[in-house]
């Protein structure tokens, strides 16, 4: 059995997609190979197994790190994760080919609080207080978190490269769709929108996100939140934190009180929502529950 194994790295990465975003087969061909391969990114039939160039190969690895769907052993050898294998491996996957909304969502959530391998994803979505932004304004956000982390800078070319394939990884303007550039399956989800210059962050109902992978996305942000020993989470805590769903998934005031609303039901009773006395809170009954339960309901339903 193969062992996972602590490796260092830094806290902040821009890099490791070769400026592609993801494309839909991506995900699914990297997972396989790792299963039959581990070292298939190594390897010198990569390229004709995953059937793209060099750099793409390079780039499938790092989208399969970030999205949490393999993870690294020891280095340069890989192993699926446990939902790397029930997305694209177990009994066929069940969703290999991104068709659920759910599946887009939840890829979303993942890459949006992976700090390390995806820092301007998760500035973006976690720390980016305006919903307006351009390159160049995101650009200096970036620089002066990093320079109060204290971290590494990156050059102006990378930085800069770097945040044009996330604006990519959610929107494409139509002039530019071709075969060499198909856009990314996330911008169905529709959260950033955009001109040559300036790009808007789409806050609102989200009517697309199924409430169980809301209800996933808050067990999990409970569980490494401040209050993940406490029966109780603030609704501010939700709706502004980082790595909260509220944020991250750009949802507004209204809609989240509104899913929050249906939390008993959606958790079976493990969590309800509470806004006695003007104080609004989520109540949890259970601390045992698991994201993934709530993933494998959706699943089945789906």
């Amino acid at each position: 059995m193969t062992t996972k194994v602590a490796l260092s790295r830094s806290p902040f990465s821009f890099s490791g997609h070769e400026t592609f975003p993801f494309r839909l087969a991506w995900l699914g061909k990297g997972v396989r190979a790792v299963d039959k391969n581990e070292d298939i990114f190594a390897a010198d039939d990569a390229i004709l197994t995953l059937g793209v160039g060099k750099n793409m190969v390079r780039s499938i690895r790092h989208w399969c790190l970030a999205f949490k769907l393999i993870d690294e052993t020891k280095r340069g050898h890989y192993t699926p994760t446990t939902w790397g294998k029930k997305l694209f491996i177990d009994n066929d996957g069940v969703d290999p080919y991104l068709e659920k909304p759910g599946t887009l969502w939840w890829l979303h959530w993942t890459l949006a609080n992976n700090q390390d391998r995806a820092t301007t994803w998760y500035y973006t979505f976690n720390r980016l207080s305006r919903n307006e932004f351009n390159k160049v304004s995101l650009r200096e956000l970036i620089l002066q978190f990093l320079d109060r982390a204290e971290a590494r800078v990156p050059s102006k070319a990378s930085l800069d490269r770097d945040i044009d394939c996330m604006i990519r990884t959610y929107w494409t303007p139509r002039r530019q769709w071709s075969e060499e550039s198909l856009e990314c399956p996330l911008v169905e989800l529709n959260l950033i929108q955009g001109t040559a210059d300036r790009y808007r962050l789409i806050r609102g109902t989200q009517t697309s996100l199924p409430n169980a992978i809301f209800g996933a996305a808050l067990i999990e942000a409970y569980q490494r939140s401040p209050w993940k020993n406490s029966a109780t989470i603030p609704v501010e805590y939700i709706l502004y934190n980082e790595g909260a769903p509220g944020r991250v998934f750009l949802l507004d005031e209204t809609t989240l009180i509104d899913r929050l609303s249906r939390l008993e039901f959606i958790t079976q009773g493990a969590m309800s929502y509470d806004a006695t006395a003007g104080l609004r809170q989520v109540l949890v009954h259970h601390r045992n529950i698991r994201a993934e339960d709530l993933l494998e309901a959706y699943y089945r339903r789906s």
